[in-house]
């Protein structure tokens, strides 16, 4: 190599590094998100508390839905976990959380999403089967995707939703190969306008993620990642997987930056995986690794906001559906291509470990979860369904509270 490739080379390295380093993260302030859950009575002492949460709008309103579980005799003394109680809340810093109402002819519910507007978007069951809904603290509910006249099943569920009032989920509809009947549906991904035109993804089993303001939506198709411009109903496979192996897609910005990972598919399962590895796609949809974290050896990208920064967790390839291992996550965020632990950018002795930061906004907040450091680990069993069809049974183990934080930049 010539010299002068060799200066060029070192030059443009410590352009980068420089660049690298006048961008720091800042110090983000630490609050708790509460979820009325943990304070019901039925919620007993010991029992375990995992807290999901959904995204932060532009003024730090979070949506999620707070879980209390403890062990159930299922019958033919059979004990496992059971979700005992589940509420879907909002939170702001102004009013704590708050337990979203369910209507009087709902069964359940459960709220994915919150966009940047505070339109807050999930799904329903009730006596006409299971709708995808928007709510909002003004306006309450509204069925936003709904059945099919030429479907049998009342599915549908919506997902996300941006600021011109367009909505994307997924609903049974005719899978567009077969004769149609009422049972000729499958599951695939639908784009509704704010005017109610609908528009159906071309192919089954999608299951979208996100959407942008520019109405592109991420997610996944047959176990590979995938783009799906829906005014023009293309879709673009951005990751394809081979048989054993899963990607997928997970968040957007508006500048058509996705982000995601690839990983290996856990045995006898369709959902879920481990030994994963983060990847960003450019607008030209070509994708690149994302390093993770110094001494582990996996990562996932969750989110990515319009400066580039991207969202996510490090952790030891450990499998996304045990109970007990959303704990190995180390919250991560890349700026310029490099990984930065998020508990080392904690103003203060905050007390917890953040494990994932999962989604932003425009002001730079981050939901995140996490645990809090000092709390003693409980009984927390993990449900295991052979594959063979004999009864699931439960792994006794020890756990933390799953909790959700709101981190806010400091001035």
């Amino acid at each position: 190599m010539k010299k002068s490739h060799v200066a060029m080379l070192v030059l443009t390295g410590l352009v980068l590094s420089s660049f690298a380093s006048a961008n720091p993260l800042p110090k983000y302030k630490v609050v708790e998100v509460a979820s009325p859950v943990a304070s019901h009575p039925e919620c007993l002492p010991g029992y375990a508390i995992r807290v999901n949460g959904g995204g932060v709008s532009d003024r730090g309103l979070i949506v999620g839905t707070g879980t209390c579980y403890r062990i159930t005799d299922v019958g033919n003394n059979v004990f496992l976990p059971y979700p005992d109680l589940a509420q879907s809340f909002v939170w702001t810093r102004r009013t704590g959380g708050t337990e979203v109402p369910v209507p009087p002819d709902t069964f359940s519910q459960y709220l994915l999403s919150v966009d940047r507007d505070g339109n807050v978007y999930g799904w329903q069951t009730g006596a006409t089967g299971l709708n995808g809904i928007r709510w909002t603290q003004a306006g309450g509910f509204e069925n936003v995707i709904t059945k099919a006249p030429d479907c049998f099943l009342a599915i549908s569920l919506a997902v996300f939703g941006n600021t011109p009032g367009n909505v994307t989920g997924a609903a049974f509809r005719q899978d567009g190969v077969s004769e149609p009947t009422d049972f000729s549906c499958v599951l695939r991904w639908v784009f509704r306008t704010a005017d109610g035109t609908e528009v159906v993804g071309p192919a089954s089993s999608q299951t979208p993620s996100r959407m942008n303001q520019r109405n592109v939506v991420v997610g996944q198709v047959g176990n590979s990642a995938t783009k799906w411009y829906p005014l023009r109903n293309e879709l673009v496979t951005l990751d394809q997987s081979s048989p054993g192996f899963i990607s997928s897609a997970f968040g957007i910005n508006d500048r058509n930056v996705a982000v995601g990972f690839s990983g290996v598919l856990t045995p006898e399962t369709v959902t879920c995986w481990s030994d994963t590895v983060a990847l960003l796609w450019g607008r030209d949809n070509e994708g690149r690794v994302l390093p993770s974290l110094p001494r582990t050896t996996s990562a996932q990208a969750w989110s990515i906001d319009n400066e580039g920064t991207v969202y996510g967790l490090s952790n030891q390839g450990a499998d996304s559906c045990e109970r007990r291992g959303w704990e190995t996550g180390i919250g991560t965020i890349w700026r310029n291509g490099r990984a930065f632990d998020v508990n080392k950018q904690l103003a203060g002795r905050p007390g917890v470990t953040i494990t994932t930061a999962a989604f932003s906004n425009e002001r730079g907040q981050v939901m995140a979860y996490g645990y809090r450091t000092n709390d003693p680990p409980k009984q927390c069993p993990e449900l295991v369904t052979p594959a063979d069809g004999s009864d699931p049974y439960n792994v006794p183990g020890l756990c933390r509270d799953q909790r959700v934080y709101l981190l806010t930049p400091e001035d």
